[in-house]
């Protein structure tokens, strides 16, 4: 990638003057923007123009502390940079000739590479010229001097800090400050690695990236185990890490829809850490406690069967006790759900529907047919196809057990409010309902069978006769009666008149025969 490509994905970034653009060639800068153009050259691995401009720097300021050893570093880059540009050229010098220098024609047309030890051979120098760089610049060379080793050491040090390599840095600058103890530029880059090291992992902490946060506390905790609060930090971290990987187990758990053991990892990460992801955690739950309600449904719903071969007074559907635990279940699945979310008009639905149909259900296995009707009734109302459509027959069979009981007891009415109940849902068996209604319905109808109605006559006027008032009757004095000497005659019967056909006004009070008064009242 060219520095024009890399300039434009990075256009904050500082960008270099070009190769020709040297710093001999520009106005003197000032040092500080000097060594900040040479630290881009250096960052860019352009050693030419970094090489500048830290000459420039080091003629205004001599005595600049890190400048030599950025040129002595300069000047073995430079070096490996020529030797690796050379070896190109040797081997490609004519633009690809030299493969063709070393193929001979010989008889039968036949070619023969007979050059092939001369690339070997510039690769192996060129392979003992790197390492012999490289350990030189490490201070693995052994016939170096202990000042030499402590100036390659202290190179390295600061060549370390600038390229950012924190760890590295902290690695050599402790190897420093262990040969030359009170080095001051030595205890200074330690104490630098260590506090650049530590913000870097405090910063891959707030961006999740534990494994790099970790990889930075260990380092320090291998040169100062005592480092701050490194050591907590790094069992904390382990700890995330492992709580890291068991969530991703409950996800992918949660996504293939194994409720179960998704519930259990992420009730298990709750307990190790209540802090740990609070609101994800409580999501999760909520979701999977969902699900698994509808996984003990759906149980419910397949183990809900036709009974072969029922008798008509037999129930339709079996209802076994795993099957009432399995809805009792779901209940409790969507209860925890509310619990994670207690705003959910979802989760209150589902549980207030779970717990109906488990009552329901327990209502229709004990025959009880009017409480088993009020409970699934309020299900069918808020869902029709509830467990796929297997709820209405239950309630249609519960309807027509009822009616039937009204039908045996011979009350019509309530019998054909049943039926008529069993009319308006769609999966009842249409035939077996008119039937039923046409039973309930016959006596309640009046019959078509002629009745004798008498032809009206003239009745004839009653007469008018009086009608004894209620008065006050004055008591008689007392009068002193003589006593007969003879008995009294009594006079023949009187035979009564013949009876007329005479219509009695109705409700008319007839006055009750008195005995007649033995005292002589005249008359008024």
């Amino acid at each position: 990638m060219t520095d024009d490509q890399q300039a434009e994905l990075n256009p904050t970034e500082e960008r270099p003057a070009s190769d020709n653009d040297t710093p001999e060639n520009q106005t003197p800068l000032d040092p500080e923007e000097l060594y900040s153009q040479g630290m881009a050259y250096y960052r860019r691995r352009q050693w030419h123009q970094a090489r500048a401009c830290f000459e420039q720097l080091h003629a205004l300021q001599p005595t600049r502390r890190g400048i030599e050893p950025l040129l002595n570093e300069l000047d073995i880059f430079l070096k490996l940079e020529s030797v690796e540009n050379g070896t190109r050229e040797e081997l490609a010098p004519d633009g690809g000739e030299a493969e063709t220098a070393t193929v001979q024609v010989v008889k039968g047309g036949q070619r023969k590479k007979h050059g092939w030890w001369i690339g070997a051979l510039v690769l192996v120098i060129v392979a003992g010229v790197v390492g012999g760089v490289y350990m030189y610049t490490q201070g693995m060379l052994p016939f170096l001097t202990p000042d030499q080793q402590t100036q390659s050491l202290r190179n390295q040090c600061q060549s370390y800090s600038v390229a950012q390599r924190y760890c590295r840095a902290l690695e050599v600058c402790s190897e420093l400050a262990t040969a030359v103890p009170e080095d001051p530029e030595a205890l200074n880059g330690v104490e630098k690695s260590k506090d650049k090291l530590y913000d870097e992992a405090l910063a891959y902490v707030k961006a999740n990236a534990i494994a790099n946060a970790l990889e930075n506390l260990r380092c320090i905790f291998e040169y100062e185990p005592n480092y701050k609060d490194v050591r907590v930090m790094i069992d904390k971290l382990v700890i995330r890490q492992e709580m890291d990987q068991q969530y991703q187990e409950a996800r992918g758990y949660l996504d293939s829809r194994a409720y179960g053991e998704a519930i259990k990892r992420l009730l298990q990460l709750r307990t190790v850490d209540a802090e740990y992801r609070p609101g994800t955690i409580s999501d999760d739950l909520y979701e999977a406690y969902m699900g698994e309600g509808r996984q003990w449904l759906d149980m419910v719903e397949g183990e809900l069967r036709e009974v072969p071969d029922a008798q008509p007074s037999d129930v339709r559907f079996q209802i076994t006790e795993d099957l009432l635990t399995k809805a009792r279940q779901a209940s409790k699945s969507y209860e925890r759900a509310l619990a994670e979310r207690s705003a959910s008009e979802e989760a209150r639905t589902a549980l207030t529907l779970a717990q109906l149909l488990g009552q329901g259900l327990q209502s229709y296995g004990a025959r009880l047919w009017d409480q088993s009707i009020t409970e699934l009734t309020a299900i069918y109302a808020q869902d029709a196809n509830y467990l796929s459509g297997k709820l209405a027959p239950i309630l249609c069979d519960a309807h027509l057990h009822l009616g039937d009981i009204y039908l045996q007891e011979e009350n019509y009415e309530a019998a054909l409010a049943e039926y008529q109940a069993m009319a308006s849902i769609e999966v009842c068996d249409a035939k077996l309902v008119e039937t039923r209604m046409w039973e309930a319905g016959l006596p309640l109808t009046p019959t078509a069978t002629p009745t004798f109605t008498p032809t009206p006559t003239d009745t004839p006027t009653p007469t008018q006769t009086s009608t004894p008032t209620l008065t006050n009757t004055p008591e008689p004095t007392a009068t002193p009666t003589p006593e007969p000497t003879e008995p009294p005659k009594q006079d023949p019967p009187k035979q009564d008149p013949p009876k007329q056909d005479t219509p009695k006004p109705k409700d008319t009070p007839v006055p009750e025969p008195t005995a007649k008064p033995t005292l002589d009242i005249p008359p008024r």
